[in-house]
């Protein structure tokens, strides 16, 4: 098909137009602006160019029609008939309806056909030419494809004459003849511009296509036509990465799919695959505009072999040792995330995700080791205990075992003949017997104590603990020894260890106040003494002579006329304020209780009392001071719980009889508290007051008021005691003891002892 010919004919163009300037001049323009694309940019410059002087021309020659205002659809129609000198059929019933028209001027008679063909198609109707009719028919769109008439693309007979221009029906079938591009592919392209009354065929096996449509379908199809078949001008190469399957494979599958498209189509794909030199890559020779039929190929080709997961039950050997064996043979060498394989300890199986091929390798590998010698299906192995003694973790198996929480599974290929569990089922992959039955567990037999043994035969387990090395050694099936040995990297640990502090504070606060007033007086009548006195202790001054008979401390003030009378007023306040501060400190392993006792023993006597002698002997002692219990258990969350026990007592005054042991108070604090590791809390605490006031007063007199008051004697006492507990706990985490040995020299260094740690001193270096 020529594409320039079919161009000048569908635009309308007369054919006088001076065609060598125009392809000169859209030779030159193309190759200015898309060397690659010539031909195809310079047929459409010459088509565009021819389009623009034929509507000028005819915009100079041809008379204008002016539309305005509302008309009848048919009116319309019948306008368009008569202006074109055409021969035009419709059903006046179909044709019902109204149009408003408001254009900005007149319109040529070929505007005037394209605005009735848009005006019908509306409304679901078009127009076509009959097979052997020049009559144009007003028909619905559903039935233009079957009505309307094949014609050649380039027939001139297909379209009525007017003014020396062809103007086509607004529906047409036209056959086209593809030559360079790939017609199944070009088929596929068009069908989305077909709509829903468009229609492409291809016609049998050929190169030609029979395409339904309108007349502004047709304009877009003849556009997307050059694009698409054009010719091949230029050859490029381009590297694509294969990531998923080897390139071999893939090479061998896009011969497959080449050979293939030739059987149905006739046609290959424009192209060739050659493998690239890193031998990870291909190279694609092919056509430019033909890249992206092959990235699709190679995308659709190069995918990865889809995963299933499985699960495996060994049947002889430990778990991680068929883990491993799995992941050094058969894992994959390459980037295949999906690969996975999980030890399931609950159930004694291994979890694998891979692909068919290496799910068939890994059940080769399990057959392999199910046939493996008896010698090899019970092993020994021994651990080395790094943090715990042997004895206490063997104790802990003992138990396990014993409780059943650690079962050995019965390897079915060591049962003996002679068993009565010789005609037992094998379990299969999956550990189950056809039966459903569970394995026989074995029995516990009497051992030593440094001795574990379990089963009798080739089915037992024994353990055995060697003290001098702090060695378990343990000799059974491989799921046994696999359960131990993942028992042991939980239970031979190294604990944390706390630094904890206890902090005991004793506050006592004392007030009390005195205040008395002493009177005497002496009366001489005649030869009678009289002596009134009121007397509170503060001293006797009726001997006249001086006040050295006072007693007593504190404010006094005396007035004396001796041999008459005396007055003394004293006036005392004592305050006492005592503190006491006792802080052990203690290293405490995680969930190892840690005490702390620091007391004095007070002895007292026993007296034995006969009817002839009494003996004093030892009657024993009484302790008083500081008792601290405290087990530390490190939670996640930088927090520890804390269950502790302070105790802190003091004897208090001399004991009333030697044979008794002296009054002691005791303060307890007992709790279990969370606190915040390396803080400082207050978990507990006593307070006690005690207020009192006394008189002493001269009974009647002291009633008188004012006077009454010279008569009394008062004291007021007030007493706080008060003790807390603090106590400020330090995980100390580090595998090297570095914060152990730093808190370590604090205290070396206050207490001045040499901790022997070498002391590292800066050199010069001459």
């Amino acid at each position: 098909m020529n594409r320039t010919s079919d161009m000048t004919h569908r635009s309308g163009c007369d054919g006088r137009i001076p065609w060598g300037i125009l392809w000169f001049c859209g030779d030159r323009l193309c190759k200015v602006l898309h060397p690659a694309k010539c031909v195809q940019m310079q047929t459409l410059i010459v088509a565009f160019i021819a389009c623009l002087m034929t509507r000028h021309a005819f915009a100079q020659t041809q008379p204008l029609t002016i539309l305005s205002g509302q008309l009848e659809l048919a009116r319309v129609v019948d306008l368009a008939a008569e202006r074109l000198d055409l021969n035009i059929e419709y059903d006046a019933s179909k044709l019902k309806g109204s149009v408003t028209l408001r254009l900005g001027g007149g319109v040529t008679d070929g505007e005037l056909w394209s605005l009735t063909n848009r005006l019908l198609s509306s409304r679901g109707m078009t127009t076509v030419r009959r097979a052997g009719d020049a009559t144009v028919s007003v028909v619905t769109l559903a039935e233009a494809a079957e009505t309307a008439r094949v014609e050649p693309s380039d027939d001139g007979d297909s379209a009525v004459q007017f003014g020396g221009a062809e103007v086509p029906a607004g529906f047409r079938t036209v056959i086209v003849v593809i030559e360079y591009g790939d017609t199944a592919a070009i088929v596929d392209a068009l069908k989305p511009l077909m709509g829903k009354t468009g229609k492409v065929t291809r016609i049998g096996e050929s190169d030609q296509l029979l395409i339904s449509a309108t007349a502004e379908q047709h304009d877009l199809i003849d556009r997307f036509l050059i694009e698409l078949d054009a010719p091949n001008t230029e050859t490029t190469v381009e590297e694509i990465a294969i990531r998923h399957i080897g390139v071999e494979s893939l090479m061998a599958l896009v011969e497959q799919m080449q050979a293939s498209r030739e059987l149905v189509s006739g046609r290959k794909l424009p192209g060739k695959l050659v493998r690239a030199p890193d031998g990870i890559s291909v190279l694609v020779i092919a056509p430019e505009r033909d890249l992206p039929a092959w990235w699709t190929l190679i995308a659709q080709l190069d995918k990865r072999e889809p995963v299933t997961t499985e699960s495996y039950t060994p049947s002889h050997f430990g778990l991680e040792q068929v883990r491993t064996l799995i992941e050094s043979t058969i894992a994959p060498s390459g980037e295949d995330d999906r690969w996975k394989i999980v030890s399931d300890t609950l159930t004694g199986s291994l979890i694998v995700t891979g692909t068919t091929s290496q799910h068939e390798a890994i059940e080769a590998l399990m057959h392999r080791l199910s046939e493996a010698p008896l010698e090899s299906r019970r092993p020994m192995r021994s651990w080395t205990m790094k943090n715990r003694a042997v004895d206490e973790v063997m104790s802990v198996l003992q138990g396990l075992i014993s409780a059943g929480v650690l079962e050995a599974n019965v390897d079915d290929g060591l049962i003996e003949a002679s068993s009565p569990n010789a005609d037992m089922p094998r379990p299969d992959r999956l550990g189950r017997t056809p039966t459903g039955e569970s394995p026989i567990l074995p029995r516990i037999n009497d051992a030593p104590r440094n001795a574990f043994s379990t089963g009798t035969g080739t089915n037992d387990f024994t353990m055995t603990a060697d003290v001098g090395t702090n060695t378990l050694i343990a000799v059974g099936s491989p799921q046994m020894l696999d359960q131990i040995e993942a028992l042991l990297a939980t239970i031979d640990v190294r604990q944390p260890q706390v630094m904890i502090e206890v902090l005991m504070v004793g506050l006592t606060d004392a007030e009390t106040r005195d205040l008395a007033i002493q009177l005497e007086q002496i009366v001489t009548k005649g030869g009678t003494l009289v002596r009134l006195a009121s007397l509170f202790g503060l001293g006797g001054i009726a001997d006249g002579i001086g006040t050295s008979g006072l007693a007593g401390v504190g404010g006094t003030a005396v007035v004396l006329d001796p041999g008459d009378f005396g007055v003394v007023v004293r006036a005392l306040e004592t305050i006492n304020e005592g503190r006491t501060l006792s802080m052990p400190r203690v290293l405490a392993t995680n969930n190892i209780a840690a005490t702390f006792n620091s007391t004095i023993n007070e002895p007292y006597l026993s007296t034995n009392a006969s009817d002839t002698v009494a003996t004093t002997s030892f009657g024993g002692s009484e302790s008083a001071g500081t008792q601290i219990s405290i087990t530390p258990q490190i939670a996640s969350g930088d927090h520890l719980v804390l269950e502790y026990d302070v105790t802190l007592s003091a004897f208090v005054g001399e004991s009333a009889d030697p044979s008794l042991p002296p009054s002691r108070q005791q303060n307890v604090v007992s709790s279990t508290a969370s606190i915040p590791d390396g803080y400082t809390v207050a978990v507990g605490g006593f307070e006690f007051t005690t207020e009192g006031k006394s008189t002493n007063q001269v009974p009647i007199i002291a009633k008188i008021p004012i006077l009454g008051e010279f008569f009394k004697s008062r004291s007021a006492s007030n007493t706080r005691t008060r003790f807390y507990v603090f106590i400020r706990a330090n995980v100390l985490r580090s595998d090297g003891f570095d914060d152990l040995k730093y808190l370590s020299d604090q205290l070396a260094d206050e207490s001045d002892i040499d901790t022997g740690w070498p002391t590292v001193e800066p050199r010069i270096i001459r």
